[in-house]
């Protein structure tokens, strides 16, 4: 596994005016893994620095120290390559000088904690960010990594492939993790607490197959990427995920989740919780936009679902196939004061296929198509209220 790496700061900072859009798209996140720069978070600084202008000398260039200037821990060894860089803000004599460590060269050492500033020839320095692939496939380093509070941005495959990291701990500060930051971290455990961070972006793959057992995010962030907690079968307990974008199969197979809230969701990509069979929780998406295919796939412990959304126009084949928990009504036209909110005009196929339980179905007035299966095997259901004028609506026999 390859990463970009983005060793020409000053050329990329050159034609730019603000910090923080460049920070932003250097190193929030890896190129190479199929990220539209669209949805990167703008700023991936710390807050004191995000309206400072670049001054002259923007980087001093690549450098390589001892890794022991960077962390303490134990049987330190090896060798960082790293970057500075140094900014001023309009009106302010005093100039800011940041480090990035951009690589590594055998390097070893257990409980590890990074250092909040680095000294280097003499001169300070704040760390600010850990670069794409800066210790990816060190299976040397071990035990517990900690990251120190001032660090906003972990590159895309940071960490990724390094079997020995047993936790990690993660600062406030915190504003994006790259794609595949700890992928292949297979004996990855422990919490991952983001609750408090300033976290907006976590990336595709980010701690996918970890065994990270219990995850807090803050309450609103931008993207949760692609399979980036996929199958963490350890991952267990309630979830407030306040994410606004869900990626394809983010959550999928972590089979231990139980309470889901996703009350700020706008877009729930396919598959992202595939399988989660423990979830248990009331399902509410005010604020929907989108529902993927297979999104709550075999979700049996879903127990009732209530989409008031008007932004919604379609619920995706599969959605919601063998949602074998969800009981009793499920309104689909969600009247508000005698008038429907939703704008439903399409049911795919098989998307509420095997919800044994649901025994009424209220349908949108703007639904215009319903399709295959989408109802099948549901053998409690015996009502389905419909104003609809859709020419396309099939229903099973035997219903009032």
């Amino acid at each position: 596994m390859r990463f970009m790496k983005n060793k020409k700061i000053k050329l990329l900072l050159g034609s730019l005016t603000t910090l923080s859009a460049t920070f932003g798209t250097i190193y929030s996140i890896s190129h190479s893994a199929n990220f539209n720069r669209d949805n990167v978070a703008t700023s991936s600084l710390d807050t004191d620095i995000d309206t400072f202008k670049l001054t002259s000398s923007v980087s001093n260039g690549d450098g390589i120290d001892v890794f022991s200037q960077f962390v303490s821990g134990t049987n330190i060894g090896g060798s960082v390559r790293y970057q500075t860089l140094q900014y001023k803000k309009d009106g302010d004599p005093a100039e800011k000088s940041y480090v990035i460590i951009t690589g590594s060269e055998n390097v070893t050492g257990s409980t590890i904690s990074f250092n909040s500033e680095v000294v280097l020839a003499g001169k300070s320095y704040k760390l600010l960010g850990i670069g794409d692939s800066a210790f990816a496939n060190n299976t040397v380093i071990s035990g517990a990594i900690s990251l120190p509070e001032g660090l906003t941005s972990i590159g895309g495959g940071a960490f990724y492939g390094c079997t020995g990291i047993t936790s990690v701990t993660l600062p406030k500060t915190l504003k994006s993790i790259g794609t595949h930051a700890f992928y292949q971290c297979t004996n990855l455990t422990g919490t991952i607490a983001l609750g408090s961070s300033k976290v907006s972006l976590i990336g595709d793959y980010a701690f996918k197959s970890t065994k990270i057992t219990t995850l807090t995010l803050p309450d609103k962030l931008d993207l949760i990427g692609k399979q980036a907690f996929y199958s963490c079968t350890s991952l267990a307990g309630d979830i407030q995920i306040g994410a606004s974008k869900i990626g394809d199969s983010a959550f999928e197979g972590c089979n231990r989740i139980r309470g889901l809230d996703l009350n700020n969701a706008k877009e729930i990509g396919k598959r992202a919780f595939y399988g989660c069979t423990a979830a248990t929780s009331q399902l509410s998406l005010p604020d929907i936009e989108k529902i993927g295919e297979s999104a709550f796939y075999n979700c049996s412990g879903l127990t009732s679902l209530k989409i008031t959304s008007s932004k919604l126009t379609e619920i995706s084949n599969e959605a919601f196939y063998n949602c074998s928990g969800l009981t009793g009504e499920i309104d689909l036209a969600c009247f508000d004061s005698g008038a429907p909110t939703t704008k439903i005009t399409k049911i795919g196929e098989s998307a509420f296929s095997g919800c044994s339980k649901i025994t009424k179905v209220i349908l949108p007035n703007k639904l215009e198509t319903i399709g295959k299966s989408a109802f099948y095997n549901c053998t409690a259901l015996v009502t389905v209220t419909s104003n609809s004028t859709g020419t396309d609506l099939y229903f099973p026999s035997g219903l009032k």
